[in-house]
This record gives C-alpha cells, sequence and structure tokens, in this order.
C-alpha cells in the first residue's frame, strides 16, 4: 500500500512510471497504479539490461552485486546487438 500511496504523492494522472520489469510495482502493483494514481507502468529492461545514459557518449549499465562473468557478458551482447541491429 506505501507504494500506491508514493504513487498518488508523487505522480499526477496521465504520467508514465519507469520502473524494472523484476520490480514489485510492475508486477503486482500495475493496476493499482492505474485505479489510484491514474498512471501507467512502463517496464524496463526486458532483455535483462538496464541502462542510463550519463552524457552524450557516456552510459551506465545497472547492475547487482550478485552479478556473475556470464551475466556480464550476456550483457554486453545484448548492448552490442542493440548499438549494430537497433532491435
Amino acid at each position: 500500500m506505501a507504494n500506491q500511496v508514493a504513487l498518488r504523492v508523487l505522480t499526477r494522472p496521465g504520467d508514465e512510471v519507469i520502473a524494472a520489469r523484476e520490480s514489485h510495482a510492475a508486477w503486482h502493483e500495475a493496476g493499482g497504479a492505474a485505479a489510484n494514481a491514474g498512471v501507467q507502468i512502463h517496464e524496463i529492461g526486458q532483455r535483462g539490461v538496464l541502462l542510463n545514459a550519463f552524457g552524450p557518449r557516456t552510459l551506465r549499465a545497472v547492475t547487482h552485486l550478485d552479478v556473475n562473468s556470464a551475466q556480464c557478458a550476456q550483457a554486453a551482447q545484448v548492448l552490442v546487438g542493440l548499438l549494430t541491429d537497433g532491435a
């Protein structure tokens, strides 16, 4: 319920809320966000990699402390695919 209160206080109806695909809000509260706050939750990280632009030529890959070498290699492959295919 605290997430719903936060969404109602921090957003306006019609806003788009960006949340990680694995987040509680995206998995369990998407309907509540629409009903209680009038917002739509937009999931990011559909390929398992979250990137943030830090500047015109800098990206930051968001990871967790328990990421292993194989997962880093997978993230690099996804990034290469995005840069070469755009898909």
